[in-house]
């Protein structure tokens, strides 16, 4: 049955990088009605490949190295999720090499460190300003993240049929924690978002909601105790997410070297980033296999939790798109408290779940 179900999450995988794929495909057709139409004023979206925009450079009836060149355009852009998947696939597949890697000293105190120091680097100080500024979407933003997706999902995981008790206990649990520390910035910059609203969102949720998260906790599912200590919880956020921050941030900002280097060399600090954020589900997934937790679990309930979870986000976001669009919000801050307020802390959430002795 074990082996059963792992083809099956192996056809969905390559099921939703052929979908990514082929959603490339109308951009590029679309590209070259444009390029005949006017080829000085044409570009190839998203991608920006520069260059003259015919059937054979664009993929299109142009022979194995275009449509080659094409793919591997593609994988560049859509690289983060695609490397997900591949984290997914291979840790539910062989999960004794990823949880060997969780045993490495990096990804145990300095994989977060890095990316932050990363974010520092890349923030700029104008945007760091209007994001401080914009308090209608710092205000809806943590509203959402901490209050709104905490009572929603605490309501359905009452109501929803799931047959499994860890299944209603991880949701609630879930959808009272903050947004996830490592992912949401890089990815509301990559939907187009602010990146610094979206960073002043996921710092300040975090802290909050080392107060937020008990109380709603205790009120809301019903769960006390855990041994939490907050002077650890901020010291920790701290030491691993604002400290990095203001450290990359400082480079650039006082030497005019450090601020070429890390413009020079921006892509690879990006694929850097990506790579640190793949890490997480793929030890995740590989421990939760290696202990033997998915093989408990009958397909059926999996399907209505997938369900129940895309329901959920999907009333998250659309609160959330609601909410911005009566206080009128801009699209990049719509976007960047959509974003963060859709991705929750699933490494708290687990440590949260093994605190309370909750199989996960």
């Amino acid at each position: 049955e074990m082996a059963i179900q792992r083809s099956v999450l192996f056809a969905a995988c390559a099921a939703s990088m052929l979908f990514l794929a082929a959603s490339a495909l109308p951009t590029n057709v679309q590209s070259l009605k444009l390029a005949q139409q006017s080829p000085q004023k044409s570009t190839i979206l998203p991608n920006q490949v520069s260059g003259n925009l015919t059937p054979k450079t664009m993929g299109l009836r142009g022979g194995s190295q275009s449509a080659l060149s094409s793919f591997i355009n593609f994988c560049d852009v859509q690289h983060l999720p695609i490397g997900i998947l591949i984290a997914i696939f291979v840790g539910l597949n062989s999960p004794e090499v990823g949880v060997e890697m969780g045993k490495n000293k990096f990804f145990q105190d300095w994989s977060i460190p890095t990316i932050f120091f990363i974010n520092g680097l890349k923030i700029k100080g104008e945007e760091a300003k209007k994001a401080i500024k914009n308090v209608k979407a710092l205000g809806w933003g943590l509203s959402c993240i901490l209050f709104i997706s905490a009572f929603i999902g605490s309501y359905l995981s009452k109501v929803a049929p799931l047959g499994v008790k860890e299944f209603v206990s991880g949701i609630a649990v879930f959808s009272c924690l903050p947004s996830t520390t490592v992912s949401s910035p890089m990815l509301a910059a990559k939907a187009g978002g602010s990146f610094a609203l979206a960073l002043l969102l996921t710092l300040s949720a975090n802290v909050l909601g080392i107060v937020t998260t008990p109380y709603l906790l205790a009120n809301l599912v019903g769960i006390r105790g855990g041994n939490f200590s907050v002077p650890a919880m901020i010291q920790r956020l701290i030491r691993t997410s604002l400290i990095p921050l203001i450290l990359g941030n400082a480079a650039v900002t006082f030497s005019t070297h450090a601020k070429e280097t890390a413009a020079y060399f921006s892509k690879i600090l990006t694929y850097i980033s990506s790579l640190v954020i793949i890490f997480q589900p793929w030890i995740t997934i590989s421990r939760s296999t290696k202990s033997g937790v998915f093989g408990r679990v009958k397909g059926m309930d999996v399907f209505v939790l997938t369900l129940m979870v895309t329901s959920m986000h999907l009333m998250w976001q659309g609160m959330e798109y609601l909410g911005c669009l009566a206080l009128g919000l801009s699209v990049k801050s719509t976007k960047s408290v959509c974003i963060v307020g859709g991705a929750k802390n699933l490494p708290l959430s687990l440590a949260v779940n093994y605190r309370l002795s909750f199989p996960i």
